[in-house]
């Protein structure tokens, strides 16, 4: 499966080391939340943490829950539905 953009809404990334802020784009994989890094793909986790050792992330502009079968609590994209 193929990570999907997720229109127009977009995460608040940190790199520790060197301290700088980027916007960077949402996208799906597999129903959970990564942010584009780098010409890649990072995953967002529980705490503001990701699957990057020197990223972390400060706000986000989707609702989400925590996977309970992802290994290290990753973010599971919530659509938002229209209901009838």
């Amino acid at each position: 499966m193929l990570f999907s953009a997720i229109e127009d809404k977009q995460t608040v990334i940190r790199n520790t080391k060197s301290g700088v802020y980027k916007q960077a784009k949402l996208f799906e994989r597999k129903g959970e939340i990564y942010a584009g890094a780098n010409g890649g793909f990072i995953r967002l986790l529980v705490g503001g943490r990701t699957s990057h050792p020197y990223m972390l992330w400060d706000d986000i502009e989707v609702e989400f829950e925590i996977s309970k079968i992802s290994i290290g609590g990753g973010l599971v994209y919530v659509e938002k539905r229209v209901s009838n």
